[in-house]
């Protein structure tokens, strides 16, 4: 299901040719050139085509051996990753306005770009054509033009091309924008060790290790466990030393002594936005990237799948606890975002935090630490507009939480209005949009944490005080709010397909552990007939296994105890796969029904038809046209509920091997 879906998007987006190509590279894995011509049966021209055009969206990966050999291999995660590009422009437009979205737009489609190339395109389109200076452009592979279905036919409400709108007033302002972009690790650079499979990343790691650190081999539990750390600290230096979030560190450290430079009194202005020598700001940044162009940069998939769950937490939020009380907590893991650089570390950070009890002070302990937030960056963070005492009913004191009712809270919702925690005299918040002068214990502050004191309550444990730092001191235990926000999509979709009922089972079963049916019909107030019935049915869909318990060798079946429980991660593999087959089933459905009006499209889509709909197509072709954007938009809207699945079941927390 897999294979077909990012088969269907590669050729929905880059051809048959380049599909085809990718389909191969899917199935066999990995493979030489010699090996895709066979299997393929292409002209080798049209094959390296295709190849160079994946390697440029960054869906194929190579790694030429010591013998010379190259090999390929597909990169699904990046081909999948095409279905939300719609989402993450629309992301980027929200934080960093409509010109940052443009630029990841240009980024999305060209798959990674050169920094000057990017700036020499639009240099040339200004210089060809002054007008175009603060008017909406776009770039599809360094030529100005629309945008095409390219960058924003999968978005989360339908066709967002309009949306995608904004101002490149010159290029000094591309130059900002960038900047920006990439302090919010929104965009990336790029090195070699990106275009490496995994496999041969961790190659390249053990004979690193092995070579420096381990000369004589391994030996021992000690030493097998230090190895493993090792291995692990090479990997991620590999993935961050080229082109990673050191290498982002020293840009941005640079693009301050380039500005620092430019805009010395000594220097002479040059308001076309380059520099003297004819380079721009951000060329010659990273000294491994010795291109005269500048760091290459692309798309940080990893960093928006942090922003993604963010949303889903905040929405599990307002579901329980209301709508200030979750943009409060969607402000406190904004504050936490900038700290994580993605949801999980595939290579194995688990592993590490365990060797670090052995290791002691070989291992970096910063690595390890959980991210925090106090509640006057929150209050500093918050949206002016959000009316905190709303969802907050009578409040008489920083007791009283919720509905009036004097509950435990933490130990900040002590602190008097005379203690010695103090802000700035100078700072001031706001109340309802007004300005009010600040203290520590004002009402906006006091409204703050008694809404974090609703989070960390909650049973669902939202946040956890740590300490009464800057008024209070709060992380989020990531893993487990998020296997709690899986397990309510899980028992969601039992409901919808079997029922309350079964929802309550595979509920106390997840709760309890293994039970036989008597256990699963006392813990669940079922009759025991009853819920045998439910028990098969989602054992026959795969939401349960059952474990056989002989009581004796003879192993008669009146004589087995059968135990019945839940595998969540099981659960999790099996519902993406009917995902991703439901995904690929809307694309092919939109796909047939673009080619049902293909010819009123081509009509449509023509330069002189554009904006004279009314004069140049029929009656029913206009109808034609009303039906197929109504149906677009129906099949794409489902197309991103059914990507929110995959996002939550897939990219916030590994899942174990089943």
């Amino acid at each position: 299901n897999l294979n077909e879906l990012c088969t269907t998007l590669v050729d929905d987006l880059y051809g048959g040719l380049t599909s085809q190509v990718f389909s191969i590279l899917m199935r066999l894995g990995r493979a030489s050139l010699p090996t895709l011509r066979t299997e393929t049966r292409l002209p080798l021209r049209n094959l390296r085509n295709a190849l160079a055009v994946l390697i440029q969206q960054h869906l194929c990966l190579w790694c030429t051996d010591e013998d010379g050999y190259t090999y390929y291999e597909s990169d699904w995660y990046q081909a999948y990753a095409l279905v939300q590009s719609g989402k993450i422009v629309k992301i980027v437009e929200e934080r960093c306005g409509k010109t940052a979205g443009i630029l990841v737009s240009n980024l999305l489609e060209m798959g990674h770009c050169k920094v000057g190339d990017l700036v020499s395109a639009y240099e040339r389109l200004f210089n060809k054509n002054p007008s175009m200076v603060n008017a909406d452009v776009h770039l599809v592979n360094g030529t100005a033009g629309t945008n095409g279905d390219r960058g924003h036919r999968y978005g989360n409400l339908g066709d967002q091309r309009d949306q995608a709108s904004g101002q490149i007033q010159s290029v000094a302002h591309i130059h900002e924008e960038l900047k920006n972009l990439l302090s919010k690790e929104f965009i990336t650079l790029v090195g070699s060790n990106h275009f490496k499979p995994d496999a041969d990343l961790h190659n390249e790691a053990v004979v690193e290790v092995q070579s420096k650190e381990f000369p004589d081999g391994v030996k021992g539990r000690k030493a097998t466990a230090k190895y493993a750390s090792a291995l692990i600290r090479q990997k991620k230096k590999l993935r961050d030393g080229n082109g990673g979030t050191s290498s982002l560190e020293s840009t941005l450290d640079s693009l301050k002594r380039k500005r620092s430079e430019r805009d010395s009194p000594n220097k002479r202005p040059n308001p076309g936005g380059t520099l003297t020598n004819g380079k721009n700001e951000l060329n010659g940044y990273v000294g491994h990237l010795d291109d005269d162009k500048g760091p290459i940069l692309r798309v940080n998939y990893e960093k928006f799948n942090v922003v993604f769950r963010n949303e889903q937490l905040s929405s599990l939020c307002e579901r329980y606890l209301g709508e200030t009380t979750a943009k409060v907590y969607g402000t406190t893991l904004r504050c936490l975002e900038n700290h994580i650089p993605r949801c999980y570390d595939r290579f194995g950070a688990a592993q590490d935090a365990d060797l670090s009890e052995e290791e002691g002070d070989e291992c970096d302990d910063e690595e390890h630490m959980t991210p925090s937030v106090t509640s006057y960056e929150v209050e500093a963070a918050l949206d002016p507009s959000v009316d905190l005492k709303a969802g907050l009913g009578y409040v008489s004191n920083a007791h009283d939480i919720e509905n009036g009712s004097r509950r435990q809270t933490s130990p900040i919702a002590d602190l008097d209005d005379d203690d010695d925690i103090r802000v700035p005299q100078s700072h001031s918040s706001r109340v309802n949009g007004n300005h009010v002068s600040t203290v520590f214990g004002g009402e906006c502050e006091r409204l703050v944490r008694q809404h974090m004191g609703i989070l960390r309550e909650d049973p669902r444990h939202f946040i956890h005080w740590l300490s009464t730092r800057g008024g209070g001191e709060w992380s989020v235990d990531f893993n487990s709010i998020t296997k709690y926000l899986i397990q309510t999509q899980i028992e969601n979709t039992v409901t919808a397909r079997f029922g309350r009922e079964a929802a309550r089972v595979i509920r106390v079963l997840h709760s309890k552990g293994k039970l036989d049916e008597k256990q699963v019909s006392k813990f669940g107030f079922f009759r025991e007939k009853h819920v045998r019935t439910i028990l098969t049915r989602l054992q026959e869909a795969g939401f349960l296994e059952v474990q056989e318990v002989p009581k004796d060798n003879a192993r008669q079946p009146s004589r087995t105890i059968f135990l019945w429980f839940f595998d969540q991660d099981r659960c999790r593999s099996m519902l993406l796969n009917d995902t991703y087959q439901a995904m690929a089933r809307l694309l092919q459905r939109a796909k047939f029904e673009r080619e049902r009006i293909k010819e009123v499209l081509d009509k449509a889509e023509r330069t002189d038809v554009q904006g004279k709909e009314d004069r140049f197509l029929t009656e029913h072709e206009r109808m034609a046209l009303r039906r197929w954007s109504d149906v677009e938009e129906t099949l794409l809207t489902q197309l991103g509920r059914q990507d929110d699945l995959v996002i939550l079941f897939r990219d916030f927390i590994p899942i174990e091997a089943v």
